[in-house]
């Protein structure tokens, strides 16, 4: 049998670290759809799948290089070292490595280009992924774009209340809390380039690594340390687990079934039915400047009208956010008018961008800070 045959799309020495068994073989794990705890399961056979990456031996060893790395840092960060600038890169990256390469990004790659392809019709059927073809092209996204996250701040979030950080079988998350919560970006969705990200990684039951956009929020921390007593910013955490993953949380402790039931139920109305929406547009007039269109229902456009396709994927916003990230005072995000939307300060003066202006983030009322 080739070494590279089952491959894992979260790695097993990611896992490990919420394993409760000394030999670390076993997690316990919560169901989502059948709202069942199963105690005791083998790690060697979760989230893996024959040839996930294909049988490109180099791919896989250069994945394996970036886990090898992102095991090191553990290792300084589980003796409580000082956060340092090799530390936050080689975390970023392995971030950014586990979010585009998940059995939930690909499938959910998948069923947007199907979805694509059915509209356009047969000059198109070539273009259909399969599971295999989405994660070697999230694969090929990192390799281009693997600096695209470099720009966020990072902190260590030590967790010294009695709830754990759970994690799942698509951990590495990434949300928006000025986003959700700004009535300008009301219509749009956002990405990894967006001003306001929050890119969140359950590292342990007792840490978790947080990235965050520097010029919305302040969080305070000591050697790139955050110390959190309260129950209530650990289920925060916990809601972005159960509102991303595809279908498992794993957990360390053998706690209660309504431990996970209940952080479940409290977000349950968020999770996103649809991982994706696709938007379309026809043309409404003709500029000096350009073309213009408007947004319209699929079954509203015309027999043998051309129109624009757009797909973006949805993300389920907690019932609550962390106390500890709080929103900078004076903060900016760069807008250029265009459908690119919100943007952080380096994609915004990256070379090529147009026409950003600085603006004030928000303005906070005093009850949300």
């Amino acid at each position: 049998m080739p070494s590279n045959k089952n491959q894992h799309f979260v790695p097993r020495s990611y896992l490990r670290a919420f394993s409760p068994d000394e030999k670390k073989r076993t997690i316990n794990l919560f169901n989502l759809d059948r709202e069942r705890l199963i105690l005791g399961a083998s790690i060697k056979h979760q989230c893996s799948g024959d040839y996930f990456y294909g049988d490109d031996e180099e791919l896989e060893e250069a994945i394996q290089l970036v886990e090898r790395s992102y095991a090191e840092v553990v290792n300084d960060i589980e003796r409580y070292e000082p956060v340092t600038a090799l530390h936050q890169t080689v975390l970023r990256r392995f971030w950014l490595l586990q979010f585009l390469r998940t059995d939930a990004a690909a499938r959910r790659s998948v069923e947007m280009t199907d979805a694509i392809v059915d509209f356009a019709g047969p000059e198109l059927e070539k273009n259909r992924f399969s599971i295999k073809d989405a994660v070697q092209t999230g694969m090929q996204i990192y390799a281009e774009q693997m600096s695209a996250i470099d720009d966020l701040k990072i902190c260590i979030v030590k967790n010294n209340s009695k709830t754990p950080f759970i994690t799942s079988d698509n951990p590495a998350t990434l949300t928006n809390r000025w986003h959700f919560q700004d009535s300008r970006t009301n219509g749009s969705n956002f990405g990894l380039t967006a001003a306001g990200a929050l890119a969140v990684l359950p590292i342990s039951p007792k840490i978790l690594m947080l990235a965050y956009d520097g010029d919305v929020y302040s969080i305070q921390k000591n050697r790139g340390w955050v110390q959190i007593k309260g129950d209530n910013d650990v289920d925060a955490l916990n809601q972005l687990q159960i509102l991303n993953c595809w279908a498992n949380i794993y957990l360390r402790d053998d706690i209660p079934v309504n431990f996970i039931a209940d952080c479940a139920d409290r977000c349950r109305g968020n999770r996103p039915t649809n991982r994706y929406i696709i938007d379309y547009a026809v043309l409404k007039e003709k500029t000096d400047e350009g073309s213009i269109y408007r947004t319209v229902a699929k079954e509203a456009i015309p027999d043998g009208e051309s129109a624009l396709v757009h797909s973006q994927s949805v993300y389920g916003e907690p019932t609550h956010w962390p106390a500890f990230v709080r929103y900078r005072k004076n903060g900016t995000v760069y807008y250029n008018g265009s459908a690119v939307g919100y943007v952080r300060r380096a994609p915004a003066t990256a070379r090529g961008a147009r026409g950003f202006r600085q603006l004030r983030s928000r303005q906070i009322p005093p009850s949300s800070v």
